[in-house]
């Protein structure tokens, strides 16, 4: 068996567990009883369960908190979602239900007519409704990013650096979901909160939600796309076990798994 590679595709707990395997017989004397065999990947059911609890662990919020995943919850009297690891499937609802509205909200507000319906009685060609969306996406499903600024006489950083500010034509992402964009450093003299945290909530939906739809076509290069954004998502929620099991799976993908290697291992 010492020969062979073995795909285990697990949850993070088995991956975590199987690797304390092969570091305890490290210097075993094969490839088998070291366990080097088994070439170990995350689950995508549990990829998804795990970041959809990760989202509700940064966006809950509380009630009072008018944009928060707690303040959507109410308004849509959506109920068993308030303990730590909700049920993945009402949870996921109650998301793909929130970024509906959110993202029809941005269609209602630039399509410059009283209502959906007489935006497409208007028949829109298919340049215009692109055109509309990677504005909507720009506008309302990617963060704004504050830059620091010194203080000119003082030589310290100024506290301008906590205002908010507005995107330019510059970006750096993916026709189909944002993940950095360039902004120029001014004053957003209303330092609208609410705007800023809906925002970053639609952004991370919307990766959410593309991850969803990329497992349901059986996408496996759309997802592999945006790893390293989803290995930052888990990152910034406290979840290191599955960054670093992503990041795993990445030096896997680029170094371990060539080519070669595949064709190898498979003709033997």
């Amino acid at each position: 068996m010492s020969k062979y590679a073995i795909p285990s595709i697990n949850d993070q707990l088995t991956n975590a567990r199987i690797r304390s395997a092969q570091t305890l017989r490290a210097r075993d004397v094969n490839a088998w009883k070291r366990r080097e065999v088994f070439q170990l990947g995350f689950g995508l059911f549990h990829l998804c369960l795990n970041l959809v609890w990760a989202l509700l662990h940064v966006h809950r919020g509380s009630l009072g908190d008018t944009g928060s995943l707690a303040y959507f919850f109410a308004l849509l009297e959506k109920t068993r979602l308030g303990n730590e690891h909700p049920d993945y499937h009402t949870l996921l609802a109650a998301l793909t239900q929130i970024f509906d509205g959110l993202i029809l909200n941005g269609w209602r507000t630039q399509c410059g007519y009283k209502s959906l319906s007489d935006f497409a009685a208007s028949k829109p060609s298919a340049e215009d409704l692109l055109n509309m969306a990677e504005t909507i996406v720009q506008e309302y499903a990617t963060p704004l990013i504050e830059k620091a600024g010194k203080n000119k006489t003082e030589g310290q950083e100024d506290d301008s650096a906590d205002e908010e500010t507005q995107p330019t034509a510059q970006t750096c992402r993916k026709p189909h979901i944002p993940h950095c964009v360039t902004v120029n450093t001014s004053s957003y003299p209303d330092k609208d909160k609410v705007h800023r945290n809906i925002r970053l909530l639609t952004h991370d939906l919307l990766y959410l939600l593309e991850l969803v739809r990329a497992i349901s076509d059986g996408d496996i290069g759309r997802i592999e796309d945006f790893l390293p954004q989803l290995a930052m998502m888990f990152r910034g929620a406290g979840s290191n076990n599955y960054c670093t099991e992503i990041l795993h799976f990445i030096l896997n993908l680029k170094y371990v798994w060539t080519p070669e290697f595949a064709y190898v291992n498979t003709t033997t």
